[in-house]
């Protein structure tokens, strides 16, 4: 049970090139199930961790890998599968990979390695941009997912400012102000 937190990580990462195959076949349905089980492994493999003390310095890193492999391959996938919100949301779809790559490269610039901040900022951004997306590709309602973009820049806002600060790499800050 100790590594089922790292397996649900691993899980992410591994399902990330099968939505892109799956998008490639339009096997929309199917790739919407399994974007929901990768969102809802992200939520729960840290609440487990926690719940069975088995946090490590590998659990952050596989768990910061695992959240970016599907959020760097859904916007490819939603190409794919659903161009005409991808137009239509164009600017903020630019706006979300933004949030989510500018921290990335500041960290690996700075440190030569990608951060694992975990803040609780970015916890509840993760949370409102999964339901968003979800929301955006069942129903074309897009609001949400522009105010889960909006919520995303103020979490890059923060990484960036915490990579600005921290002389070494660390892992599972709560928030800048916890520095």
């Amino acid at each position: 049970m100790r590594h089922l937190p790292n397996l649900l990580s691993v899980f992410r990462l591994l399902s990330a090139p099968v939505l892109l195959v799956l998008a490639w076949n339009r096997l929309e349905d199917w790739w919407l199930v399994l974007l929901l089980c990768s969102l809802v492994s992200d939520v729960a493999d840290g609440f487990i961790a926690r719940h069975l003390n088995a946090t490590s310095e590998l659990g952050a890193k596989l768990d910061s890998l695992g959240d970016m492999a599907p959020y760097f391959t859904v916007p490819v996938c939603a190409w794919l599968l659903f161009p005409h919100l991808i137009i239509q949301e164009r600017l903020f779809v630019l706006l979300v990979v933004l949030a989510y790559g500018a921290p990335v490269i500041a960290s690996v610039l700075k440190f030569k390695q990608i951060m694992s901040y975990h803040t609780i900022s970015a916890k509840v951004a993760g949370v409102l941009m999964g339901v968003s997306v979800l929301i955006a590709f069942t129903t074309n309602i897009t609001w949400p997912f522009r105010l889960a973009v909006l919520v995303q820049l103020m979490v890059a806002v923060e990484y960036i400012s915490i990579t600005r600060k921290l002389q070494h790499p660390e892992t599972n800050i709560k928030s800048w102000f916890h520095l």
